[in-house]
């Protein structure tokens, strides 16, 4: 199999895939909406060991606060399909630092971010769209392993 490599553009959080032993890139997509501010260290992606599904969260200022993103794509023939885009934060608090990592098989995957205190979520993930669990708050102590991903 072909392994397939993604570029995020953190500005306009678009992707662009190439599968290895090709000269050229597919055209960038946009998986979010443009033109909000977002930190150019946030986006993150994962993809599955068997390279049919990647996974990306970033944060993105909605309103006063920056707030944490996520799509999946489905990835056949060289090329990426998105799904929506899924809010996993709410607005009210500041989170940042997300991080993102997919199964093997890319049925599952968990996302971490910091919100004044370390927090996560567990998805199960059919097609392009990912179903996820409540929010988790983990221990402060967790933070210097966050800022190591």
């Amino acid at each position: 199999m072909r392994a397939i490599i993604f570029i995020i553009l953190a500005l306009v959080h678009q992707v662009s895939a190439q599968t290895s032993g090709l000269v050229a890139w597919s055209p960038a997509t946009t998986i979010s909406e443009s033109g909000l501010s977002v930190p150019t260290d946030s986006p993150h992606i994962s993809m599955s060991a068997d390279g049919t599904k990647a996974i990306a969260v970033w944060s993105i200022q909605l309103d006063s606060h920056f707030i944490i993103q996520s799509a999946v794509a489905t990835i056949s023939g060289g090329s990426a399909n998105w799904g929506d885009v899924t809010n996993l934060t709410a607005s009210g608090a500041n989170a940042d630092l997300p991080k993102v990592a997919i199964s093997s098989d890319g049925s599952a995957a968990v996302a971490i971010w910091r919100r004044g205190h370390i927090q996560t979520r567990t998805a199960t993930i059919f097609g392009d769209e990912a179903t996820w669990g409540s929010v988790t708050d983990l221990t402060s102590g967790a933070l210097t392993v966050l800022k190591r991903l």
